[in-house]
């Protein structure tokens, strides 16, 4: 964001003068931000609510991905799965995960 706004500054120095008028502060705003008109009053008006209320505005974190625990080959889903459906139709009980763990390290040293 600070580049774009660097740019902007730059672009205005280039032109020996203003590219969007003064008195048109939001879209300013928005050209030299990289961002709509509409966030620019979006962003204004939660900081204005969050100003008169003492609170902190909250900005959303950003999202990694997330490594699989287990990198499970056909073979171990199919024999987790036959275990799963052996718990419903032998044993006639709910396979919680602490009990499917049990029983597939005991099974297949998984």
């Amino acid at each position: 964001m600070i580049l774009k706004v660097k740019d902007f500054c730059e672009a205005e120095h280039k032109n020996h003068g203003v590219l969007i008028p003064i008195n048109n502060v939001r879209k300013r705003v928005a050209a030299m931000t990289g961002v709509s008109e509409k966030t620019v009053t979006r962003v204004t008006k939660e900081y204005a609510t969050a100003a008169n209320t003492s609170k902190v505005i909250v900005t959303p974190g950003k999202s990694r991905p997330h490594t699989k625990k287990f990198d499970l080959d056909g073979f171990d889903l199919c024999a987790i799965r036959q275990k799963i459906h052996s718990f419903y139709v032998v044993r006639k009980e709910l396979p919680t995960s602490a009990k499917l763990c049990a029983a597939l390290r005991e099974d297949i040293n998984f």
